[in-house]
């Protein structure tokens, strides 16, 4: 029935008979197919939308008017109506059309308007960032340019963030047009300002800029994302007592780059994901004829698998993280900036280490980054109840100084246990590590992370 529906015959029946042989542990199968008639799409309704655009709602559509009436695609219209997340209840079905044509049928659509507006207000508390008040809106079906529906109904996603810390504060805009010229390229920019005291003892990190970006679907579950970047970073509050390579660190700097990055996502679900995978593959262009004062090239790999165990006596899923990059500057010194180099050490990476303690350091011990590192991360996890996991771990990486510089002798690994909660949405994460192996400058007992979201 179902091949037969995908080529239009919506109509099609089949009956199966087994009929006896002379072997009676025999029995032979015949399929009885009645293929009835094949349909093309009459003309296509929507109803329900009392918020969003039609052209919204047509152009997730796998078919049009004159089309063979596959029931597959169908189907997937409706599925892909359900996933943007404007609308509670998506049903979708076929029907004969005013014109009483036999060879025809209507593809009705209907649809029942979601919530798609959020509007929160929160403090918070992790182990870098210390006390944290924040501020969001978000809305996931926004419309630049009608002021009279209360700019909603266009498909566009807007989100606007503000927080306080005690150690950073943060302001973003996000926006992003998921039909660009009515194509099937989404297209969007960032605007954002960031102040951040935790990354060292010796310094403190501001950065302010913006990105453009377009995303489009490449190959099937591949995209691509094609964005630019201008920045301005400022390493200031430099202590009198850092080190001569921190201090020539000091100072504003500003960022010219081009990105360009691959994804293939197949989790079962964002939060606490049972099966499939998620690939990365992350490259930049610095300077070297984009301008800005900063020149390096970047790639970066991550890859990350789900797996269930075991069901008994609780669910249990088993997840591996993989990650590997390397970069270089196009000048004849390799200099990278420090505040773009690759760190190691903390809640989502070694969480047995100090935050960023892994790998190259200064004569006070004061990391100063690398430009390769690997890591590799096990974890194993018990449902307790529906929002809660417990975890064991295994963390290993390696930093080094130079480019692809991908030798593990100087590894470092740690293990720990951690509890999962699901709260308002989010994961918080309660994480104790134990380093198993460590450099003379990370050297202790163990650390323990408080923090929120999904490691990757």
């Amino acid at each position: 029935r179902s091949l037969y529906g995908s080529k239009g015959y919506l109509e099609a029946q089949t009956h199966v008979d087994m009929l006896p042989t002379q072997n009676p542990n025999v029995l032979d199968v015949k399929y009885n197919i009645q293929e009835g008639k094949q349909f093309s799409v009459s003309s296509i309704n929507v109803s329900g939308n009392t918020t969003t655009k039609s052209i919204v709602v047509t152009r997730e559509l796998l078919l049009a008017p004159g089309d063979t009436f596959a029931s597959t695609k169908m189907k997937t219209s409706e599925e892909r109506l359900k996933n943007t997340g404007y609308f509670e209840d998506v049903k979708i079905a076929a029907d004969t059309p005013a014109s009483g044509d036999d060879s025809q049928r209507d593809m009705n659509v209907n649809v029942s308007e979601g919530k798609t507006g959020k509007v929160s207000f929160g403090a918070g508390f992790s182990s870098l960032d210390k006390a944290t008040l924040f501020a969001e809106l978000t809305q996931g079906n926004f419309d630049a340019f009608n002021f009279k529906n209360g700019f909603r109904g266009g498909g566009q996603k807007l989100r606007l963030y503000g927080s306080i810390g005690e150690k950073s504060n943060q302001a973003i805009l996000n926006f992003e047009e998921p039909w660009l010229f009515q194509r099937r390229v989404a297209g969007g920019f960032s605007l954002y300002h960031a102040q951040t005291d935790y990354l060292s003892s010796k310094y403190n990190e501001r950065r302010q800029g913006f990105e453009v970006y377009l995303r489009k679907r490449l190959v099937e579950l591949v995209d691509g994302r094609l964005g630019y970047r201008r920045e301005n970073v400022d390493l200031f509050g430099v202590s009198d007592d850092a080190s001569p390579a921190i201090k020539a660190e000091a100072g504003s700097r500003s960022v010219s780059k081009v990105t360009f990055d691959l994804t293939r996502d197949t989790r079962d679900r964002l939060i606490f994901p049972t099966r499939g995978n998620r690939l990365e593959l992350n490259t930049a262009w610095a300077g070297n004829g984009l301008g800005g004062q900063t020149d390096y090239w970047l790639v970066e790999a991550r890859g990350a698998k789900y797996f269930r165990s075991f069901n008994w006596p609780t669910p249990q899923t088993i997840t591996l993280l993989g990650r590997a990059g390397t970069m270089n500057s196009f000048s004849d010194n390799g200099q990278v900036p420090l505040f773009d180099r690759f760190f190691l050490g903390g809640p989502d990476s070694l969480r047995g280490f100090s935050y960023r303690k892994i790998g190259p350091t200064d004569s006070t011990g004061e990391p100063l980054g690398g430009k390769t590192y690997e890591f590799f991360s096990f974890e194993y996890a018990f449902q307790v109840a529906k929002p809660v996991q417990l975890v064991t771990f295994y963390d290993w990486g390696v930093l080094n100084g130079p480019s692809a510089a991908f030798n593990p002798n100087n590894y470092n690994d740690n293990y720990g246990i951690g509890i999962r909660i699901l709260l308002y949405g989010a994961p918080l994460r309660l994480d104790y590590g134990v380093p198993i192996t460590s450099s003379q400058y990370n050297k202790n007992s163990g650390r323990f992370w408080f923090s929120f979201g999904t490691r990757f």
